[in-house]
């Protein structure tokens, strides 16, 4: 089996890639074709740049895929988001970013992919199956709401099985197109690919016989 994480370590940061959930933004390669460059083996160098640079580049990837420790203290930690939003991308996974995100209540970072085709290999998480599949919604969203929330720090994901995400914490999200179409603190997401309501969960997951991973 191909190896699926890979540890590049360097001398003051070590960055370490997840195959799997890739998704090939090119945030990294675009950041630094020193650090970043895949012509190259191994394609990553954390010493290609200074390690606060390193850090900053791999913040920006959109999925987790790379991920940073930094191994001296005294290096500078890159900006985080400060609020939770939730991105709907055309054809396309659910990108979140948010200060804090937890899957059934353990830390998962501040930014993931999130399958909603149904066919990913690697649930929750996007592995480029819904090109695959010909998965086809524009991320468009029929709704205007502006709620007000008071602030939340954290957005805590929950995995039902055979069904839907629930989402729960202050948030936002937003169309394709960038708009933002919602602001709540609870929300139950479609990630069997079938609802009617996308990204929103309409209970289709039943009659398709949908099947991933629970609580």
């Amino acid at each position: 089996m191909k190896q699926r994480i890979t540890l590049y370590k360097g001398k003051s940061v070590e960055v370490t890639y997840d195959s799997a959930i890739c998704l090939h933004a090119s945030e990294c390669t675009n950041g630094s074709s020193r650090a970043f460059n895949p012509k190259r083996n191994p394609w990553v160098d954390p010493n290609g740049e200074d390690p606060a640079s390193v850090l900053s580049i791999v913040a920006r990837c959109p999925t987790s895929a790379l991920r940073a420790r930094k191994l001296d203290p005294e290096i500078e930690d890159p900006k985080l988001p400060t609020t939770s939003k939730i991105q709907v991308t055309a054809d396309g996974p659910l990108f979140i970013h948010s200060p804090d995100i937890k899957i059934n209540g353990a830390s998962a970072g501040n930014r993931m992919a999130l399958c909603r085709c149904g066919a990913s290999s690697h649930k929750p998480f996007c592995d480029r199956s819904h090109k695959t599949i010909g998965f086809d919604d524009p991320g468009a969203i029929n709704s205007d709401v502006r709620a007000t929330f008071t602030q939340d720090t954290s957005l805590r994901l929950t995995l039902c099985e055979d069904g839907p995400i629930i989402a729960e914490g202050a948030m936002e999200i937003r169309t394709a197109s960038g708009r933002v179409a919602l602001r709540t603190q609870r929300v139950v997401l479609c990630r069997c690919g079938g609802s009617k309501n996308k990204p929103f969960c309409d209970g289709r997951h039943e009659a398709l016989g949908f099947k991933a991973n629970g609580v």
